[in-house]
């Protein structure tokens, strides 16, 4: 099954672009788009309200990736990242760590898998006076690590995205 990782994450963001439009400041969302080498895709819509919910909802979504012989995983999340952040704080972050003071909302997607280069597409915005406004362009990041996903996809991760 050949999928193209940069298309494929780049029409998810403009799906949760329009989440975003519509919910504003409630947006708040978490989903994970699953594909197989069967070419049957599959997503999850983990809910959390917590680290340990969070950590509990992804270890059983990578599972049930790793018994389907998933090839591909996508996530989405809505995260707070603080601008310039030193290595310290990435290393030392805590959930909730980054409040409304010092950190931007984005629009987060992470793709890894088997032979793939992990990678992430993130997208910044700010909510003022009803009104959104979108950074001009995604940022895409090639090689990261991917805390989110325990075991995923295993230290076999190689190639490109």
């Amino acid at each position: 099954m050949d999928i193209d990782v940069k298309k494929v994450m780049l029409k998810l963001l403009e799906t949760q672009k329009e989440y975003v439009l519509v919910d504003l400041e409630k947006y708040s969302e978490a989903m994970v788009a699953v594909f197989t080498a069967d070419g049957k895709p599959y997503v999850k819509f983990p809910k959390f309200e917590d680290e340990a919910g969070k950590i509990a909802e992804y270890t059983a979504i990578v599972e049930t990736a790793r018994s389907k012989n998933a090839i591909l995983m996508i996530t989405v999340n809505d995260a707070r990242v603080r601008k310039n952040a030193t290595a310290a704080d990435v290393e030392n972050y805590r959930w909730g760590d980054f409040d409304e003071t010092n950190a931007r909302t984005c629009v987060v997607l992470t793709a890894s898998g088997p032979g793939l280069q992990s990678c992430s597409l993130e997208l910044g915005y700010t909510i003022s006076s009803g009104r959104v406004e979108f950074d001009p362009e995604p940022e895409f990041l090639y090689g990261i690590e991917l805390n989110l996903l325990p075991d995923w996809p295993g230290h076999e991760a190689q190639g490109s995205a």
